[in-house]
């Protein structure tokens, strides 16, 4: 393995005729050879040595590369970086351009292998950091809520130390995310979380913490929206649920998900939930997911998302599957609907209004809020809906 530690990822997609289609300080930006493409989207971190690839949401070093290129094991994958392959027929080979093909009759080519760094996870601890916290608030994210399913992960790769936002997977693998690092670390796995009714239906008995955790769910007993119609997740009932949830929420990426709860001001999600991880890991999901009678799909709004959503269909024929993209349609994803909405609401007012428009919308508000004080001394405060 020690071998494997002279070349880097950009060497080792040189030497295969892959360049970049653009760089910046730092990294450079592919056309993934995982996949056809016309945007590039496949990143390679020059400095850590890891590649991304947006479109899939999967990533790592390069012995994962040449694993995912060759569909083969890591054991094979180093044996094929370390001697090459011969290209005669019937012999397995590595993609074409990863060796030099030899002259006649010359010896058969070494591949110098680009160097396989391993992210290695240190340490993981609340979420505090204040280049992490604005991180996910750049990306509308409430800390409240990250907080209770995002750690401050710290890993290193190649002798050096870093941190991220990480959000774990039921195998014990980390997705991990900073404003200048998206990949995660092995195993890669699906994340899969209890929504409240489960639990209130769990716990639906005379025990004052039971209680507690229902009336703390803000979405108990609520109608939300999550846009201009009602919130697919709007609770069926109260306590009324059985513990195996009739409907499951999926997402591609665990920014999605808690994007969505910003957007329904939930701190717990109101339906069992999948995380993907990645769009590769949907077959892991179906077990899980067949358990359910209806699925709610909240993937990108792109070629690759209506692609999981058909597979969805077709891995899940016997569960009515919702595509819930068009809430957020003319947006990518739900963080980019998220983002597009928080900055919609903090732009500030265009200067050829007059004064008195905005004295008047001023006094409406006062009103309002001086009906609201009264009306609350009034009538006992009750829970509402929340809409996003």
């Amino acid at each position: 393995m020690n071998d494997l530690k002279n070349i880097s990822i950009r060497q080792f997609l040189a030497r295969r005729g892959i360049l970049p289609k653009y760089e910046r300080n730092g990294y450079g930006m592919y056309l993934s050879p995982l996949r056809e493409e016309r945007t590039p989207s496949f990143k390679v971190d020059y400095v850590r040595n890891l590649w991304y690839d947006f479109g899939l949401g999967e990533g790592g070093t390069l012995l994962t590369l040449v694993m995912r290129l060759e569909q083969c094991d890591s054991r094979e994958a180093v044996r094929r970086l370390q001697n090459g392959e011969k290209r005669d027929a019937g012999s397995a080979s590595l993609s074409p351009g990863v060796g030099e093909r030899p002259a006649a009759g010359g010896p058969l080519p070494v591949l110098r292998p680009a160097a396989v760094p391993a992210l290695r996870i240190l340490s993981d601890a609340p979420l505090r950091h204040p280049a992490l916290v604005g991180y996910l608030a750049s990306r509308g994210i409430a800390q409240r809520i990250a907080a209770g399913y995002c750690r401050e992960v710290r890993y290193e790769v190649n002798g050096r130390a870093f941190f991220a936002v990480g959000f774990r997977n039921d195998a014990g693998g980390w997705e991990l995310r900073s404003e200048r690092f998206k990949g995660g670390s092995s195993p890669k796995y699906i994340t899969t979380l209890k929504g409240c009714n489960a639990i209130n239906a769990a716990n639906a008995t005379s025990d004052v913490s039971a209680i507690t955790a229902i009336t703390d769910c803000p979405a108990t007993g609520a109608t939300a929206s999550f846009h201009a119609g009602n919130d697919p997740m709007a609770c069926e009932s109260d306590r009324a649920m059985p513990a195996s949830h009739a409907s499951v929420m999926v997402f591609e990426g665990f920014i999605d998900f808690l994007s969505y709860l910003s957007l329904a001001n939930n701190i717990h999600p109101v339906s069992d939930t999948v995380v993907l991880n990645s769009v590769v890991n949907l077959s892991k999901a179906v077990p899980y997911l067949l358990q359910h009678p209806v699925i709610h799909a909240f993937f990108d709004n792109d070629e690759t998302g209506r692609k999981t959503t058909s597979d969805l269909h077709r891995l899940c024929p016997r569960s009515e599957v919702i595509d819930q993209s068009h809430f957020y349609r003319g947006h990518k994803d739900v963080n980019d609907y998220l983002t597009a909405r928080i900055k919609g609401r903090t732009q500030k007012p265009s200067t050829q209004k007059n004064a008195s428009e905005t004295k008047a919308v001023q006094a409406l508000r006062n009103n309002l809020q001086a009906l609201k004080a009264e009306t609350a001394e009034i009538e006992p405060p009750r829970r509402k809906g929340v809409k996003v």
